[in-house]
């Protein structure tokens, strides 16, 4: 019996496994909770995870979501699947939702993680670790994309490293931007090229005749406004002989309903650039957590090229989230040397990482190291 005035006793969070249909729709409101708490990006969001599986879940695809509790409350998710390699269905890798689909179609899910409400990192870690060592027999391996560096992944991970071989390969970077007090200071900030081209800029659309923003009233309008911004998108494209992504038709399909879903929670940065009547450039971004994150755009390329209408439209969506009192700007993945920089970004790196169970995996990781070092020796001498 428990003594009066002593310590409750300390009790392990409880590890479920959901595998089965209806699992994300029963998760809705828990994980919207928990994803607030988290302060996580977008990309996890239940409606963007939840979205993607209902329109790129392939035959022989299974859930495989792990939550972790303590009682009734929901202290971590993480959202997996187990994706065939087969259509029986009899070869699985384990990997986070909202990733696996063809590159021709991909959605690009960023920055993906476990979900941890903040001050139970250490056991749910440990939890979620302890299964996915016991239970490998399950898949031929696991493979987690476009993971942050300092991400819970990480702990996982180094958790791991006793059962499963690792291969991690680096994605690029991430380019976020600082914001301070005032537009103001940002601005003073960037390097004195950046400045003087985009002072000449503004002037350059205020002599042809202004450049302004509209934004959708409605979520009918925001869906509308999202087919004109696929169509500036597609001239884009058409310019340099491809077709675009939103040439896709489930990656159409994935963003309509999308963009109608952040639009009632407020979390739709969506905006047309015109010219007079027409519309030449358009922006597609994702609000979460005091961050407004760049996702697409498109622009004409007949009626506005030679303004550089992005490069503005950057400049004024960081004003404008600098306005609502946001923290970063975030222009997503990318080089490290390249056009985002110019805007006053830091960097932090984006890996994959691919793991499979020791023995099994190790000459066949062995091969992959191999390749993909040849790979980067190749590229190192053709930028040279």
């Amino acid at each position: 019996m428990h003594k009066e005035g002593a310590s409750p006793p300390s009790r392990s969070p409880r590890l479920q496994l959901l595998e089965y249909e209806g699992a994300l729709s029963e998760l809705r409101v828990a994980w919207g909770d928990l994803h607030r708490r988290c302060a996580a990006p977008p990309f996890l969001r239940w409606e963007w995870m939840s979205l993607w599986w209902d329109i790129y879940r392939a035959r022989g695809d299974r859930l495989h979501i792990l939550a972790v509790r303590d009682g009734t409350e929901l202290l971590a998710l993480a959202p997996l699947y187990l994706q065939a390699l087969v259509p029986s269905g009899a070869e699985r890798c384990l990997r986070f939702l909202g990733t696996g689909e063809a590159e021709r179609e991909e959605v690009c899910s960023e920055y993906l993680d476990l979900l941890i409400r903040p001050g139970h990192e250490g056991a749910c870690v440990a939890a979620i670790g302890d299964y996915l060592s016991d239970n490998s027999h399950r898949w031929r391996g696991m493979r987690f994309d476009h993971v942050l560096r300092g991400a819970h992944l990480g702990a996982l991970i180094s958790l791991l490293r006793g059962h499963y071989a690792v291969l991690p390969e680096p994605r690029g970077w991430r380019n976020r931007v600082p914001l301070p007090d005032s537009w103001d200071d940002w601005f003073d900030a960037l390097r004195p090229s950046m400045r003087q081209r985009l002072r000449r800029r503004e002037r350059a659309l205020a002599t042809a005749g202004g450049f302004t923003a509209h934004c959708p009233q409605s979520a009918d309008q925001a869906e509308e406004m999202l087919d004109e911004l696929a169509r500036l998108h597609a001239r884009r494209w058409a310019s340099r002989g491809r077709p675009g992504v939103f040439a896709a038709p489930r990656f159409n399909a994935f963003h309509r309903m999308l963009c109608r879903s952040l639009y009632t929670e407020n979390a739709l940065q969506l905006r047309l650039y015109h010219f007079g009547e027409r519309s030449v450039a358009g922006f597609y971004g994702l609000r979460d957590a005091g961050c407004c994150h760049y996702y697409q755009s498109g622009f004409d390329p007949l009626h506005g090229a030679r303004h550089s209408p992005l490069t503005v439209a950057h400049s004024r969506e960081i004003r404008a989230a600098i306005e609502r009192g946001d923290r970063y700007y975030d222009l997503m993945r990318g080089r490290r040397d390249g056009y985002k920089s110019d805007f006053g970004v830091e960097l932090t790196a984006v890996h994959s990482y691919r793991l499979a169970p020791r023995g099994a995996a190790s000459v066949s990781y062995g091969l992959r190291r191999a390749r993909n070092w040849l790979r980067r020796q190749r590229d190192s001498a053709l930028q040279d």
